[in-house]
Formats: C-alpha cells, sequence, structure tokens
C-alpha cells in the first residue's frame, strides 16, 4: 500500500493539491487505505492545505472493495447512492485522522484542529467535525457525565466564540444548524460509541483512525444504549439535547446487526421515542421493508 501510494504522489509531482489528492484517491482501494495515504500527503503539504485539497475530491470512481462492503446502504433514503454514502463515511474517517494527526503533530490535542475543520463544515456538512469529536472520545474513554459535562463546556461552549460565522450566547443552545448542533451532535455520536466499545471490546481494540468498525456488526446493546440516552439527559437540555440524542440513536442503530427482532421493538424502552424511531426508521427500513419496525409500549408514544 505505502509503495503504490508513493509511486502515485511521484507520478504527480509539480500538480495542484487537488489534482495529486484525486490521484491518491484513485489509487487507494478503499476508505481506509485513503485514509492512510493522506497522512502521507499531510507531511509534503500542512494540514490545511489537506483540507483546503480534500474538499474538491469528487467521490468516482468509488473502488470495488467499498461498494461490496457498503451494498446495504444504496437503498437507504438517507444515502440514494453508493458514492454518497461512500463520501460521507470517508469524511467521518479522516476527521477520526484529524485527532491522531493533533496528537502525532503537537503532542497533545490541539483545538485549533475543530476550527479548522468547522470551516470547512458547510462543504463537508459536519462530518469532519464529528469524527474528531468521537474519536477523541473513544481514545479517552471519555464516557461518565462529569467527563462529558466537561468536553462539552471546552468544546462547544468555549471555543464557540473562535469559529468564524458563528452566533454564540451565554446559554450555549441554537435551534439551528450550525457549532452547537454539530458539537452536541457528535458529543452524543461519541457517547454511544464509547458504550459500544465498552460491551464490544475485541471489535474495538488494536484499530487506527484509519480502520473504523463496520456498520451493522453488534447485536442488541440495550444496557449501553439506555446509559447514552441517560448521559444526554444529564448533561444537556433543550435544543443540545435534542442533538445529543439524534447522535446516540444514529450510532445505534448504524451499527445494529440487521435481525428483524433487534429492529422490530427497538424503541420500546428509549427514553425519547419520537427521536429514536426517527433514526431508527431512516437506517431499517429498507432492511425490512413492508414489516413493522421501531415500535414502542403505548405508555411511550
Amino acid at each position: 500500500m505505502q509503495e503504490k501510494v508513493d509511486s502515485t504522489l511521484n507520478n504527480t509531482a509539480g500538480q495542484d493539491d487537488a489534482s495529486m489528492f484525486r490521484a491518491v484517491y484513485r489509487s487507494s482501494i478503499d476508505l481506509g487505505s485513503y485514509c492512510k495515504s493522506i497522512a502521507t500527503v499531510a507531511t509534503r503539504l500542512g494540514l490545511k492545505s489537506v483540507l483546503d485539497a480534500l474538499i474538491t475530491i469528487e467521490a468516482n470512481p468509488c473502488p470495488t472493495s467499498a461498494v461490496t462492503s457498503l451494498r446495504y446502504h444504496s437503498s437507504n433514503p438517507a444515502f440514494p447512492d453508493l458514492l454518497s454514502f461512500y463520501a460521507f463515511h470517508l469524511r467521518h474517517i479522516l476527521g477520526q485522522w484529524l485527532y491522531d494527526y493533533s496528537m502525532a503533530e503537537f503532542g497533545h490535542f490541539n483545538s485549533n484542529i475543530l476550527i479548522m475543520a468547522s470551516a470547512h463544515a458547510r462543504v463537508w456538512k459536519s462530518e469532519l467535525l464529528h469524527g474528531v469529536l468521537w474519536y477523541m472520545m473513544l481514545r479517552r474513554n471519555i464516557s461518565e457525565v462529569p467527563d462529558v459535562q466537561n468536553m462539552m463546556r471546552t468544546i462547544c461552549c468555549d471555543l464557540c466564540p473562535q469559529i468564524p460565522g458563528e452566533v454564540c450566547n451565554g446559554e450555549c443552545q441554537a435551534d439551528h444548524e450550525g457549532w452547537y448542533h454539530h458539537c452536541f451532535h457528535g458529543i452524543g455520536h461519541g457517547i454511544m460509541l464509547v458504550g459500544l466499545a465498552g460491551q464490544h471490546a475485541s471489535a474495538f481494540d488494536n484499530r487506527s483512525a484509519c480502520e473504523p468498525v463496520a456498520p451493522l456488526s453488534f447485536g442488541e446493546s440495550r444496557n449501553a444504549l439506555l446509559k447514552a440516552e441517560s448521559t444526554c439527559y444529564s448533561t444537556t437540555a433543550k435544543w443540545d439535547l435534542t442533538y445529543c440524542l439524534t447522535g446516540v440513536y444514529m450510532t445505534y442503530f448504524e451499527y445494529l446487526e440487521p435481525v428483524y427482532s433487534a429492529w422490530s421493538a427497538a424503541c420500546i424502552s428509549a427514553r425519547n421515542v419520537r427521536i429514536c424511531r426517527q433514526k431508527c426508521l431512516q437506517f431499517g427500513t429498507n432492511l425490512f421493508p413492508g414489516v413493522p419496525l421501531c415500535l414502542a409500549s403505548h405508555s411511550n408514544v
């Protein structure tokens, strides 16, 4: 793999950054190998050039191995075609890589990484930022309420005034898509991922940022889900609670194995049935067409 990347880079010497990245993309066999190749390119271009060049890459052609591994998403209403899901998943993986890049480059997590990532949020649809946040939580095992609260305060609230174009407030709340939405939502993803890692440690052990766990991998993890819900309720309120919960439920259903019994009554004990069912149906409708899904008890509806 490394030899192939080096050869591609040598052949693109003198080209602009975007052309170089497109060439490396097309030489990669899957998401993970492309992610790893970026580390090589970053040492030559610097992080800002990397981020600027990445947004110009067309997600085409989609590597054959990615098409095979992501077949399920081809009919998912959230991802109308494989290429859109490929690009969506790639942006998250590169967010994970950004966290490791910061640790290697500075010896600690540099919050400027988040500011740089957020500057690309409108193009990258915030997935880059989400990947940074949840991977930070995985690597640091941030799951207890005081630790999550501290992360929300120091990142979601305290960094907001440094994000270009953001309107911040003392409540650290907003009812629209922006920094607060993306930040609390990304932390919601992380809360659920750390919970899944606690129950399925072997699946997460010894994986680099460029080697994500495959979707649809785990059986029911109700205890982890209940704890993740509780963490959102203990650390957020109002709009921020909604953002946190959508992150939790999205992650839970993205990794839930395609067994009908796990999906049919997936929201039976959900603390927020409305959001649970919304995300359950988003990911599950095309897995099990024409049958009842995501049911909840009558008292919770």
